[in-house]
């Protein structure tokens, strides 16, 4: 099971593909020299901590750093950096596709564990005001979901599906939805 952690961190690194897009009207090779630093980036992050993925974000970055810039071209002037940054953007699009594929697989559980978290976070401070106010909210909440006859079922599932560190830090995620911090 992948870290909740890694998993919002990678949605973030994920996003951030869309800020290369504005080397892209800057001068040629701008964008496959930007993408080569984000994939070091994300790679690093893989690496450390032993993804699958790792492997294809290791051979996009390898393509862009090994295109030399020759193709074909018939007519047109030609402009190896232009031609770097086209295959550079389709190396992104094949890896964003493997990356949106691993993560679609973590998506659903995850979403439908906070859902199930947040419901038990709700039921707990509606029927007990302010019992999840303070620094230790999570470990109250996940000590009553525990103990309560009422949650445990679903306290089982959301353990047997994310294991303990997992489920603590959706827990930890959730319930700044649910605290009205009065002021």
């Amino acid at each position: 099971m992948l870290n909740y952690a890694v998993y919002l961190k990678l949605q973030q690194e994920a996003a951030g593909l869309s800020s290369l897009t504005q080397y892209l009207k800057k001068s040629p090779g701008q964008f496959a020299e930007n993408a080569e630093k984000f994939l070091s980036e994300l790679q690093a992050l893989a690496d450390a901590q032993l993804l699958p993925i790792s492997s294809d974000i290791a051979i996009a970055l390898q393509k862009i750093i090994s295109f030399d810039g020759r193709e074909k071209e018939t007519g047109a002037r030609y402009n190896a950096r232009k031609e770097r940054d086209k295959h550079a953007v389709s190396c992104l699009e094949d890896l964003q596709e493997k990356l949106r594929t691993y993560l679609d697989k973590y998506s659903k559980i995850f979403d439908e564990s906070a859902d199930v978290c947040r419901g038990i976070a709700a039921q707990i401070e509606t029927f007990g005001p302010g019992t999840l106010s303070g620094p230790n909210a999570v470990d109250v909440c996940m000590e009553t979901a525990r103990r309560e006859e009422v949650f445990k079922p679903y306290y089982a599932h959301v353990l047997g599906v994310l294991g303990f560190v997992n489920m603590r830090a959706v827990f930890d995620s959730v319930l700044p939805q649910i605290i009205y911090k009065r002021r």
